[in-house]
């Protein structure tokens, strides 16, 4: 299974402290533990998407 991710920013994706204010900082380690793998790839509009590959 490949879940897909489209986040605005070009910043790389990398892993955060979780903010319990609302800003995130959950869905590189969500994505990453059930996952073999991911990528990342550059959209048209200059954000980015990830893509993570599950085993199921």
């Amino acid at each position: 299974m490949e879940i897909r991710v489209t986040y605005a920013s070009p910043k790389p994706a990398k892993p955060r402290l979780p903010q319990t204010d609302g800003n995130g900082g959950y869905g590189w380690h969500l994505s990453n533990r059930p996952t073999t793998h991911t990528h990342t790839e550059p959209t048209p509009d200059g954000g980015k998407t990830i893509y993570a590959h599950a085993p199921w």
